[in-house]
């Protein structure tokens, strides 16, 4: 695997969802990697003390920049391009739930056109890693809103070529006992769930070894990268070494309308109606937990609500979504896969 040889600049968008706060975490901890980390949301991140991380400090010295707007869609164009100017990868934890959202139409707004928008601007910045967290089962052939949203999602980054992008989906996602929802517990009983810090760690690390890589040319085929839990648990040292499934931008269209959408095996395994329904309430995505309120009346107000996020556990996938899948009145879950 190859490793980079110099700190680089990233960006985060949905550094305040359970995944979010995670891959923030791992992003300042590693100077020696990282020269700058910008993080754009509605909110400014916080880390809980026992993270060991002083954003504070990191933000006095310049090694964090954080960009927060009333809503999303207030960012001008210019300006995601200027705070994306010179970075390496863009991480994309940003999700939420219809029930949180507020509404089918709010719900898809946030976890796929300001998706799609952010993943645009940044490619135009010349950004040349996408990493995003969505969900396990995430199709644009899905009967279920919450998994169709996030295909669509994917589908509007991949059709962007950036020379790498990075597809997590996630499972079920554990974001530690106190915050675990009750349709959690029950499938956690019978399936084993990801953290969300070996999610975060995962993304860092696949961002960090993709920095040493050769640069693509003009003649190079975009790679597609899908990384579903066995791949998250190899990356972080927990199974044996084994190397993600990587797929070229056309080999990756090729299996699209097969309702696998190029997953593998296990991850259509992980794909079951109980898991469906714990992951959006897990919402891992723009963490629900944490932008509670009433439903959102309109745009800003349903990014209010997200976990600006990521899917974890809660995971629909912050990012990280996963089994989060919801049909359209699907359970809610609720990053959430971020970022």
């Amino acid at each position: 695997m190859a490793t980079a040889s110099a700190s680089m600049s990233v960006v985060v968008i949905g550094g305040t969802g359970a995944t979010g706060k995670q891959l923030v975490r791992a992003l300042v901890s590693a100077p020696e990697r990282y020269s700058r980390v910008t993080l754009i949301g509605r909110r400014k991140v916080t880390l809980p003390e026992e993270y060991g991380v002083d954003l504070e400090k990191a933000e006095s010295d310049g090694r964090v920049v954080q960009h927060t707007s009333p809503s999303l869609d207030e960012v001008s164009d210019e300006t995601v391009k200027q705070l994306c100017e010179g970075s390496h990868a863009f991480f994309c934890v940003l999700g939420t739930t219809r029930r949180a959202a507020g509404s089918a139409a709010a719900f898809y707004h946030l976890d796929c056109e300001v998706v799609v928008r952010y993943a645009k601007l940044a490619k135009e910045a010349g950004v040349k890693h996408f990493s995003l967290l969505t969900s396990v089962g995430s199709s644009p052939n899905s009967w279920f809103l919450y998994t169709r949203t996030k295909g669509e999602a994917e589908q509007g980054v991949r059709e962007l070529k950036f020379p790498r992008t990075s597809i997590f989906r996630p499972g079920l996602l554990d974001r530690g006992q106190g915050q675990r929802r009750f349709g959690e517990k029950l499938v956690s009983l019978v399936m084993r769930p990801l953290s969300v810090a070996d999610l975060a760690k995962a993304m860092e690390q696949d961002a960090f070894s993709s920095a040493g890589e050769p640069s693509a040319t003009a003649a190079d085929e975009p790679v597609v990268e899908i990384l579903t839990n066995a791949d998250i648990r190899r990356i972080v040292g927990q199974t044996a070494p084994a190397q993600p499934k990587k797929e070229t931008e056309a080999k990756e269209a090729s299996t699209e309308g097969k309702g696998t959408e190029g997953k593998p095996a296990e991850t259509e395994e992980a794909t079951t109606e109980a898991e469906g329904k714990a992951s959006e309430e897990t919402a891992t995505e723009g963490e629900p937990a944490e932008d509670k309120g009433e439903p959102a009346e309109d745009k800003a107000t349903a990014e209010d609500k997200a976990t600006e996020g990521e899917p974890t556990e809660d995971q629909a996938t912050e990012g990280e979504p996963s089994e989060d899948k919801a049909t359209e009145g699907e359970p809610s879950e609720d990053k959430a896969t971020e970022g």
